[in-house]
């Protein structure tokens, strides 16, 4: 299995996630293959051979960190939204369009009225609901399946992480959002905003106002890059300074590509569905002689 050792307080090795959409398109169903455990709850992934020793035949492990030294660039998947940060959130304003930093300033403006409070961990507890909610909501619109139970303790607990940190948002002294990102090795990777539902909220963009708050705050820590991962969501290129490619790895057989629509040189270990099955059948004759013995063990002594 899998070692996740990056974002937690502890190593955890988590089996491997069963899945028979596309990653790309999940209207597009084929054979079953795996993907990395929870890799769209993690800021990026460095994939190592070594997690691939007991991997299933068929992989197709999405979002892998570019500095990873195995996987192939894609351009199938989203680019992370990456921002260079300089040493002050002026000269960051100063960075993005004349339009967009009015845009910026007029939120900050509107949001003014709203207390911050950085790393008030229990605000994820009052806010978690409105988390999951959103996040159900966001799974059926685009057809992907929902969170399973360990999967939203999983996120939880990175969210409660060594490296996270939260900023709580309240108007009026009650709680409106919460943000939680991950700090690291002199990068920030925003991974999730949490707000409460209303109207009036609406009207706000809470969400552009945390990021923005996060950024200010980063810049005055002197952290480097502000990362606001990948995803099809178009407020995220209006922050970013530049997009970052990521790398995928698929092991597959040639009817799995087939199936999927994969090209060829998009893959980065093709296996032979015949040598598989004969593999398998000679593992399960080793099991079978193992068995065997055992029992005539006994009879012999």
């Amino acid at each position: 299995m899998p070692t996740v050792d990056y974002w937690f307080d502890t190593k955890k090795e988590l089996a491997w996630k069963r899945r028979s959409s596309s990653i790309l398109d999940p209207k597009v169903k084929g054979p079953v293959f795996f993907e990395y455990p929870a890799w769209w709850i993690l800021p990026n992934i460095r994939l190592r051979k070594k997690d691939l020793e007991d991997a299933p035949t068929n992989i197709w492990v999405p979002g892998i960190d570019k500095r990873s030294r195995i996987g192939k660039v894609s351009d199938k998947i989203m680019p992370e939204y990456v921002i260079d940060l300089p040493d002050a959130f002026e000269k960051y304003l100063k960075m993005v369009p004349k339009k967009r930093k009015k845009k910026f300033k007029y939120i900050m403006r509107k949001n003014s009225d709203l207390k911050m409070v950085e790393d008030r961990f229990e605000d994820i507890a009052a806010a978690w609901e409105w988390y999951t909610r959103k996040v159900s909501k966001l799974n059926e619109s685009e057809g992907e399946r929902q969170r399973t139970k360990q999967e939203h303790a999983l996120c939880w607990e990175l969210f409660h992480s060594k490296n996270a940190h939260t900023l709580s948002f309240y108007l009026e002294d009650e709680l409106v959002g919460v943000n939680v990102s991950i700090w690291v090795d002199g990068t920030v990777y925003d991974v999730a905003f949490m707000r409460r539902e209303s109207e009036q909220l609406n009207r706000r963009a809470m969400g552009f106002y945390a990021i923005l708050k996060n950024i200010e705050l980063a810049a005055e820590k002197k952290m480097k890059v502000y990362n606001i991962l990948n995803g099809d969501f178009g407020y995220k290129a209006e922050f970013a300074t530049r997009m970052n490619p990521l790398k995928h790895y698929i092991r597959c057989t040639k009817e799995f590509a087939k199936a999927y629509k994969i090209p060829m040189e998009a893959i980065c270990e093709l296996v032979d569905e015949k040598e598989i099955a004969k593999q398998l059948a000679g593992e399960k004759k080793q099991k079978a002689l193992g068995r065997e013995k055992s029992l005539l063990a006994p009879i012999k002594a």
